[in-house]
């Protein structure tokens, strides 16, 4: 059942997925590649130890990533707020009232959800706030807080991009 179709008494849950997916499964592909051209021994001398080098760590580098326990994360959002989990473990809770401001683009496809620890606070990533991951059915979470949260506590910026500190002017 999708976050779109679950009762609204029952929590619905979003999962931190890998965002270069497809970059990992290439690097795990090719460094195969390489580590079967060393094994076959195509490959001869100094090439024989590039091609085994590289496609180990290839394969390592590939593995490790899809492999995170960052994967394993999900945010439930219920009736009371927040909850995000790593597996079966509670990570910490954030009541919609604990919210302290919510930025987000106003195509909403991007979405900054401040607390008052930053390690409370959390990023649903998108175009103009990348992160190394994203997460399932964000469009469904970024409704659902902006549906909880107090409207005067919601920004609704033009762009979510950080612009330079300026420089201080001299006097």
């Amino acid at each position: 059942m999708s976050p779109q179709e679950r009762p609204s008494a029952e929590p619905a849950t979003f999962r931190f997925v890998p965002r270069f997916r497809i970059l990992a499964m290439l690097a795990v592909v090719i460094g195969a590649i390489a580590m079967i051209a060393a094994a076959g021994l195509w490959a001869t001398g100094t090439h024989l130890i590039i091609a085994a080098v590289g496609g180990a760590m290839g394969l390592l580098a590939g593995g490790i990533y899809l492999r995170s326990p960052a994967w394993r994360i999900t945010i439930a959002a219920g009736p009371s707020g927040l909850a995000v989990a790593a597996g079966s473990r509670p990570k910490f809770q954030l009541a919609w009232d604990d919210i302290r401001r919510v930025v987000t683009n106003r195509e909403t496809s991007a979405c900054y959800i401040k607390s008052d620890s930053p390690a409370t606070s959390i990023l649903i990533p998108g175009p103009e706030a990348p992160a190394p991951y994203d997460i399932e059915g964000k469009a469904a979470l970024i409704a659902t807080v902006l549906s909880h949260v107090d409207p005067e506590r919601i920004d609704r910026v033009d762009s979510m991009r950080v612009s330079p500190v300026p420089e201080p002017q001299a006097r």
